[in-house]
């Protein structure tokens, strides 16, 4: 790959006539390397096959390599000689720099402001990113969903933002962009509970505290605020499939469904599990082209036949098998 500024070529040989090859003019000094970097696989990917998507793809991905570097307004069209050679030229324009973010919080957030405004914030300049925050277009423009996303996964369901950006102006001063968040109530956890599917035999006693005792831990970890994150969902799911499968019931699955009161602000959850089949083990049987003996693997495995299925010990007894090195 060559890189030319304007028409001063770069001290490299050009490619032989008829060769294949990705130049690139116009790049902003000192993004070089690291433009080169970013389209590189697709450079070798039309000095390979000579297919014109691969020029089409660098050109866009040094578009998107500049404007995250600060150079708002840059732009890279492509022409490919009968030569064979394709040419990208960059217009890249002055960089932007990020003025002062103001944030704007309306009530009570879980983010902390000085938080809230990085997610506006480029990649910083100068030596060891010490140097100016640069403003990236992208970054800025998708800050608000990112803030709503984030305060909705921490109980803020409710949640808004806005992003004020009035975009780089002719004089190149830093860009002055504004949050406004809106937080809303954060929501709790209320009641959670229990059921067997309509469909389901009953669970020992044994089997239904452990049940029990896995959904309280997983409540037990989103501390004394009970703050409802809905990642607790697929949560509680792992955890009811998780006790059951260590009980017996390999083929178990549970939904959850989440109830939010905007009026209490609670979210009360309703657990549904179908345990399926109770199994116990036959035969434990390794199978393909073992040289060993049967008892040194059955060492290795926590199962034997007669067991209660446990769904923790059969991955147990497959890690010690892989552990002996007799496996892949």
């Amino acid at each position: 790959m060559l890189f030319r500024s304007g028409a001063a070529e770069l001290p490299e040989a050009e490619p032989p006539a008829g060769e294949r090859a990705l130049v690139v003019e116009g790049a902003p000094s000192g993004e070089e390397s690291s433009l080169e970097r970013a389209i590189a696989p697709l450079a070798e990917g039309y000095a390979r096959s000579g297919r014109r998507s691969y020029v089409d793809d660098a050109a866009y991905e040094a578009r998107l390599h500049l404007r995250g570097r600060g150079y708002a307004d840059a732009e890279v069209a492509y022409e490919i000689l009968e030569t064979g050679l394709a040419r990208l030229t960059v217009r890249a324009g002055s960089r932007a720099i990020l003025g002062e973010v103001s944030v704007v919080i309306e009530g009570s957030s879980s983010i902390p402001e000085e938080d809230l405004a990085r997610y506006v914030s480029g990649p910083r300049t100068g030596l060891f990113g010490r140097g100016p925050t640069l403003y990236v277009a992208r970054r800025v423009a998708s800050a608000a969903d990112a803030i709503q996303e984030d305060l909705v996964a921490l109980g803020h369901l409710d949640a808004a933002a806005r992003i004020i950006d009035p975009g780089p102006g002719p004089g190149g001063d830093p860009v002055r962009v504004r949050a406004e968040v809106e937080p809303g109530p954060l929501y709790r956890v209320g009641d959670v509970t229990f059921a067997l599917a309509r469909t389901a035999a009953g669970l020992s006693d044994e089997i239904e505290a452990a049940v029990q005792a896995a959904l309280a831990r997983v409540v037990g970890e989103i501390g004394e605020e009970r703050a409802f994150q809905p990642r607790m969902i697929n949560r509680l799911r792992g955890a009811i499939i998780d006790a059951l499968g260590q009980r017996g019931h390999p083929d178990a699955s549970a939904e959850v469904s989440a109830d939010v009161d905007r009026r209490t602000l609670h979210v009360n959850l309703s657990v549904v599990a179908e345990p399926g089949p109770y199994v116990v083990l036959g035969e434990v049987r390794v199978q393909g082209e073992v040289r060993t003996r049967a008892s040194f693997l059955a060492s290795r495995m926590r199962i034997q036949r007669g067991d209660v299925y446990d769904s923790s010990k059969l991955r147990k007894s497959l890690r010690g098998l892989y552990r002996t090195g007799l496996f892949r």
